[in-house]
């Protein structure tokens, strides 16, 4: 009856895949091929990149996909085009598309790659870092720029992974380290800060790098072999490969209430290239928290749409953050203003349960039936 590729092995990938398998499964469809199209044989969990890199951070692809009949190819794809998709192996043609190829850290000139400069954008940055952090000697200076979600967590993580004897320095250009997280936080931030012996310097930005030593734009000088960006993210470029898809200023796909490609039928996109409406009022943001469900639906209409079914709208009104804040534990929050739930200790058993098991996929080795009762318990939810 037809085909489906998905591209991407993240979480919107993923739970595509997923949710896919389990709609021709309800409807008693055999006949429409699922493949997902990955540069990567497994799936990382990203979320935890601020710890120190272990093997249960990434999950094998081809188990899961093969015990749910989906089809797995390992390419790196360069274009999506109207009807194929241009691989490093020639083109792959579909009849409906799922992209979710994701994001990635948004590059700086003339720092990125400057010598001693890391990131934990990919489970093999985080592995570096790691082997860098092994080799650093007493009294060493560590620069974590950019106060975002994630370069709060990894710099307040930093202080366990590296001993009390190291300098620790939290560099933000704005005026607040942390603002875009809302006034709510502002206490929390402080106090996680002091007890980790974070040092914080805001409204400043690194101008160059020379032989180890930081300049700021305010002339100030900081010493140090070890940069890590935490600079935010961009939607991956292949969003700019579709013809007549709308990209914002992040990079992100506009999408309809169906997550189709704005101006593209049969095309859908799904997590950080895509940009939805969660809620009346919010949009989706680049987190796994969105891209799972983005998934979910996606892989779903992409087959209702094969099949000449309705498609099924995305939302998401239920809005939920856990940060993790090093020795101070961890702050769950609940809705877009960020009301505290948790705290402290209480937090950071929230965030163990949310990153070592929630947004796990399902283990191939309980099989297909179990597998997809537990996507349609999670379709229901």
């Amino acid at each position: 009856m037809g085909n489906i590729s998905i591209i991407g092995g993240g979480f919107a990938g993923v739970w595509a895949a997923l949710s896919a398998a389990t709609e021709l499964d309800t409807h008693g469809v055999q006949d429409v091929d699922i493949r997902l199209f990955s540069q990567d044989d497994y799936l990382t969990i990203r979320p935890r990149l601020y710890e120190a890199p272990t093997d249960d951070m990434t999950v094998p692809l081809a188990p899961l996909l093969s015990e749910i009949g989906v089809g797995f190819t390992k390419t790196k794809v360069s274009a999506i085009g109207d009807t194929a998709v241009e691989t490093e192996n020639g083109q792959s043609a579909y009849d409906r598309l799922i992209l979710a190829t994701g994001s990635s850290l948004r590059q700086i000139d003339g720092l990125s790659n400057a010598p001693g400069v890391y990131s934990v954008d990919t489970y093999s940055d985080a592995e570096k870092l790691e082997s860098h952090l092994q080799s650093l000697e007493e009294g060493a200076t560590l620069v974590v720029v950019g106060a975002s979600f994630s370069g709060i967590e990894l710099a307040t993580e930093l202080r366990s992974r590296t001993g009390d004897d190291k300098r620790i320095v939290l560099l933000e250009r704005a005026d607040v380290a942390g603002g875009e997280l809302g006034e709510s936080l502002t206490d929390v931030l402080q106090e996680a800060f002091i007890e980790a012996n974070i040092e914080v310097l805001t409204g400043n930005s690194i101008r160059e790098i020379n032989d180890g030593t930081l300049v700021l734009d305010d002339g100030q000088t900081i010493a140090s072999s070890t940069v890590i960006l935490t600079t935010g993210l961009e939607a991956s470029p292949l969003t700019k490969t579709i013809s007549g898809g709308s990209t914002g200023s992040d990079g992100r796909l506009a999408v309809d209430a169906h997550l189709r490609i704005t101006g593209r039928d049969g095309l859908y996109a799904a997590g950080d290239v895509g940009k939805a409406m969660a809620s009346a009022d919010h949009a989706t943001l680049m987190s796994c928290q969105h891209a799972m469900p983005m998934g979910m639906v996606a892989g779903r209409n992409a087959v209702r749409d094969i099949l000449g079914k309705d498609l099924l709208p995305y939302s998401q009104e239920f809005y939920a953050t856990c940060l993790s804040l090093g020795p101070w534990g961890a702050v769950f929050t609940t809705g877009w203003d960020r009301q505290i739930a948790k705290t402290r200790d209480e937090g950071a058993a929230m965030k163990q349960e949310i990153n070592q098991a929630w947004i796990y996929p399902p283990k191939p080795e309980i099989g297909k039936e179990a597998i997809l009762d537990a996507m349609r318990s999670a379709f229901e939810g």
